[in-house]
């Protein structure tokens, strides 16, 4: 996902498999330092869903 340096979500991708748009959406170096990250790799931001179901539901 490509958020401003507010985080507010610019853009989103399900899950991109292209290197081009993986690099287009690494957070900025303003947002990496409000967010307290020090190193200098990339960073990229993602979404992820977990599912919980009961047994009985599954059945």
């Amino acid at each position: 996902m490509c958020v401003d340096d507010d985080l507010v979500i610019q853009k989103f991708i399900e899950k991109p498999k292209d290197l081009a748009i993986i690099n287009g959406f690494t957070i900025s170096p303003t947002l990496k330092a409000k967010l307290g990250h020090t190193s200098t790799e990339k960073r990229c931001l993602a979404s992820m869903g977990i599912y919980v179901f009961s047994r009985d539901m599954l059945r």
